[in-house]
């Protein structure tokens, strides 16, 4: 009888062990896959700072042409309007 009950007290043992490394490795995965999804939306959000910081480059490029469109065009203007008065002379 003595010899079932160290039985049984070495198989509650062995089934707790068991159980207790289940669940750390379960907590593990856990925490892993929680560590991913936290990776995943930080590289969201960087890639959307990203996106937001180049859409502000191009338009400040497409003003920064358009403002030296208008400074080019403003001397070609007064180019044309130096030689037609030097023509007229």
């Amino acid at each position: 009888m003595a010899h079932k009950c160290r039985v049984a007290a070495k198989a509650g043992a062995l089934s707790e062990s068991l159980r207790l490394s289940i669940t750390a490795q379960d907590l593990e995965f856990k925490r892993n896959v929680a560590n991913a999804e936290l990776a995943i939306k930080d590289a969201t959000l960087m890639l959307q700072a990203l996106e937001a910081s180049t859409g502000l480059r191009e338009k400040a490029a497409t003003a920064g042409a358009g403002y030296y469109q208008a400074l080019v065009g403003g001397a070609v203007n007064s180019i044309n309007t130096l030689s037609a008065l030097v023509a007229q002379q």
